[in-house]
Parts: C-alpha cells; structure tokens; sequence
C-alpha cells in the first residue's frame, strides 16, 4: 500500500518513465495484493491518501502569505528568485536557512511545527512535486506552484495530474512568469480527505484482500 504502487494502474496519468522506472515500481515491493494511493479514483485498486485533519483554518487564513519549500534549490536563487514580488509575504523552509527575515522574505529553518502553522495559514505552497506536501496543501485548500525534480518520473506524473485537476500551475525552473501568473490565482475549495482509517482496518482484518471495490468506494464517497 503506497503511492507508488498507485503507478501500477494503466489508469494514472505518467509521465517521464522509462522501462527501468516501471521496472522499478514492479520489482520495489512484490506482493499479491496492491493498494495504491492517490488524489483520484482512477481505478478499484486505488485509494485516498489519509490526512490528519487540521480542523478549521479560514480564521488563520492570510491572503498574501507564500509558504516555499523548495529545500533541494540553491537558496541564494530562491531568494533571489521571490524578491521582485514585494506585495507577498514568502515564508521560506530551507535546509540551510537560519530564521530571518529579508523585507518580505522571511527564512526558516526546518521545523515540522512551524511549517505546519505556516501552511494552514498561507494561501499558496510553492514546492516540488512530492505526494505528502500536496496532499495536506489540497486538504487545506491552498494553492499549489510545482518545480517537479529533474528525473523523478513520480513527481513529474504528480504535477501532471494536479495540472489536469486544476489544482496546480507547473514550471521546470525558477519561472517569475509563472509565478506572477499563479499569483493571481484565484483560491481553491479543500478536498475533504479521510483521516479515519476504520474501513481500512476492517478491510485488512475480514482478509478478503482481492475485493478492493467496496473498500474503493466507502473511502472515495466522502470526498469532495
């Protein structure tokens, strides 16, 4: 049960693979059975990542606030590449940053808290293309400006299907076109991920693992 074997679906949307990419979403974990975890029901086999619900957060919300993580680019550029858009406030997680603040750039270094409170209160993430950072953000209703990682074929076909869900704008480098585009964005409805894993649990210990479909939809009906 992950989001790579979700890669195991001729119903998801790839891009950038390779024989030895599918070769490795084979052979990474052999099982009987595959569960796969995504934002869509692209097919029975295929379930909705789980979420610990933040509750409430459009008090918190903040309209000019940017949480970045972009923690595998330089950090010099990422300043540099945020500093010509004075009219947001960019809280930017690095793993080389000290906390301090550059007139609207304000530097952190990693802090799971931290980073937390920031996202349920920003009003858009600025990140690479990975599954956990993009679900809780689409949980939060926030939305999404992706750099996928050069030669990660999972993130490219992450950033492909939030692109064809509308979630998400893409660009392959530190694109300021791109970003005064996504700027004007206008806000997302969140996506009411499960955080009860019940049906899960009951699914696994009645142990009749090939009936996937009723498992499919019990977790997929409440989701918006």
């Amino acid at each position: 049960m992950s989001h790579q074997a979700a890669f195991l679906s001729n119903s998801v949307p790839v891009t950038g693979d390779n024989i030895l990419t599918k070769a490795m979403i084979r052979n990474f974990a052999p099982a009987d059975v595959y569960l796969g975890v995504h934002w869509q029901p692209f097919d029975d086999s295929i379930i909705p990542p789980f979420i610990e619900h933040a509750g409430p957060v459009d008090s918190e919300y903040v309209d000019n606030k940017v949480l970045v993580y972009l923690p595998f680019e330089d950090l010099d550029e990422v300043i540099a590449y945020l500093k010509d858009f004075p009219g947001k406030e960019f809280y930017c997680y690095h793993p080389k940053a000290e906390d301090r603040s550059e007139a609207h750039i304000h530097l952190r270094k990693p802090s799971r808290l931290g980073f937390l409170r920031d996202l349920a209160s920003a009003s858009g993430v600025i990140a690479n293309a990975g599954f956990e950072l993009s679900s809780e953000a689409l949980t939060l209703g926030k939305k999404l400006l992706l750099k996928p990682l050069n030669g990660q074929f999972e993130q490219h076909s992450n950033a492909l299907t939030l692109q064809n869900m509308e979630r998400a704008h893409v660009m392959h480098f530190l694109d300021q076109d791109a970003l005064d585009d996504w700027l004007n964005m206008d806000k997302k409805e969140r996506i009411n991920f499960p955080h009860d894993p019940a049906p899960l649990i009951s699914w696994l210990m009645a142990g009749q693992w090939q009936d996937r479909q009723r498992l499919n939809q019990q977790l997929w009906q409440g989701v918006l």
